[in-house]
């Protein structure tokens, strides 16, 4: 249990790491991160795709009911 947590401890902050060098901005919560970015939904996919962090990104990303990732556009999303 330990292994596997350090495991995704370690590729967490890659991902964090790469998408603070391509400008996102991380916003620590209570009992989450919240990541912006000026990029349209595609393009940010796209842009963590070409920075080898998708898969990433999307085993931390909120999902929507029908398993989709929940893109946040402000407050009424």
């Amino acid at each position: 249990m330990s292994k596997d947590l350090g495991f995704r401890s370690r590729k967490l902050a890659v991902l964090l790491d790469k998408m603070e060098a391509l400008g996102w901005r991380i916003e620590p919560r209570q009992w989450d991160l919240l990541a912006h970015t000026d990029l349209d939904d595609v393009d940010g996919q796209a842009q963590l795709e070409q920075a080898g962090v998708w898969i990433i990104a999307r085993l931390h990303a909120p999902l929507d009911a029908q398993g989709n990732i929940r893109w946040n556009h402000g407050l009424f999303a």
